[in-house]
């Protein structure tokens, strides 16, 4: 077996939250893998203690820091054949580190994606992530520096195939850990009662479709309908948002208790509703893992790698995947037809299909022939 290292790049946790969770359930579920091990690359003071797990702090100020991530990266080569690298904006420090770590030491480079990165960037209107992307593609295609593609969804591991001309390439989607304390379940919907709805988000990014779901609560003015929002930052957009409209209550950080009180008293989950604005059909969101756990079922707007067409799918609602106005009569039938157990369907299947116990030996099987 190689010697694997995954590296996360979290400069703060408070604004990464999903990718951090994501870090903590993989390595709750590794297990006895003694050539793969995890590396977390932090500006934040982290008290982790995991056999598997380094992390090293770097400087807040973000050029000094970018060179510590390129020198440090340089360091571990000497020890791992192979680097999973989950991916961030290409920057200067780290094209040249990579570019010695295969000059010197040889070590395979395996990039992580989770989006269309470009279209992303568009998307939110961060022109210098474009150029160093565009730059840092050339770069890394140039020098023939990625050995394997790992995507959450078949349509973004090809798209990144294609773009390295490579023909090494594995989806697998986001997992849950497995956590019986997670499970909250859901209140049942009654006729002509407020409908809640809950959304759980890290900070606010535009394909979470918040201004799609804006619109069509407005629109059903008929039925009485209030958002609950699990915010995991300080995002000034949501906090007035919430300010802004009397049907929006706003929790910012709560603590595990008091978000499963929240999902207790909510009746139906809402995932991603605009992935189209990052030029995506496919997604695996955290958060539809999230709800899931939980057993929530919940609305979705995107063609999902582990759920769609299987046997869960029936007690999920999806919607298209545009701007349309969300049908909320067609939901409250819906919601009026899912059965008693419905809680506990979702979170077998969760257990069953979704646990990084069995996605990160996959992951390691696939590394390991590249």
């Amino acid at each position: 077996m190689k010697q694997i290292l995954y590296i996360y790049y979290v400069p703060y946790i408070a604004q990464s939250s999903g990718v951090f969770n994501k870090l903590i359930y993989q390595l709750n579920s590794a297990g006895e893998m003694e050539n793969f091990k995890f590396l977390l690359l932090t500006c934040d003071d982290v008290d982790l203690k995991y056999k598997y797990l380094d992390i090293k702090k770097v400087s807040n100020n973000k050029v000094e820091r970018l060179k510590e991530v390129a020198y440090i990266l340089e360091l571990y080569a000497k020890k791992y054949e192979i680097f999973i690298f989950r991916k961030f904006v290409f920057n200067p420090f780290i094209l040249n580190s990579f570019r010695k770590i295969k000059r010197y030491y040889n070590t395979k480079i395996i990039t992580e994606h989770h989006t269309k990165e470009i279209p992303e960037y568009v998307s939110k209107k961060e022109y210098k992530k474009i150029f160093f992307e565009s730059m840092g593609i050339l770069w890394m295609k140039y020098f023939k520096l990625v050995d394997g593609i790992v995507g959450v969804t078949h349509e973004i591991t090809e798209y990144e195939k294609n773009i390295y001309d490579l023909d090494k390439g594995f989806t697998i989607g986001n997992g849950i850990n497995i956590d019986k304390t997670l499970f909250s379940g859901f209140k049942k919907y009654k006729k002509n009662e407020e409908l809640k709805l809950i959304i759980s988000i890290g900070d606010y990014y535009p394909w979470h479709g918040i201004e799609r779901l804006i619109q069509s609560i407005e629109t059903y003015k008929h039925l009485n309908i209030r958002l609950n929002i699990l915010l995991g930052s300080n995002s000034e957009y949501i906090i007035n948002l919430a300010n802004s409209k009397n049907y929006i209550d706003l929790y910012i950080n709560l603590d595990k208790e008091d978000m499963k009180k929240v999902y207790k008293k909510s009746h139906l989950a809402i995932s991603s509703l605009a992935v189209y604005k990052k030029k995506l059909n496919e997604a695996t969101p955290l958060k539809s893992r999230e709800y899931i756990q939980r057993g929530i079922p919940f609305i979705y707007g995107y063609e999902d790698t582990d759920l769609t067409n299987s046997s869960i799918d029936k007690y999920l609602f999806r919607v298209s995947n545009d701007n349309t106005v969300i049908d909320f009569d067609s939901i409250i039938r819906y919601l009026h037809s899912l059965p008693e157990n419905v809680s506990e369907k979702l979170y077998e299947f969760g257990i069953n299909n979704l646990s990084w116990v069995n996605k990160i030996k996959l992951l390691r099987d696939f590394v390991n022939e590249c």
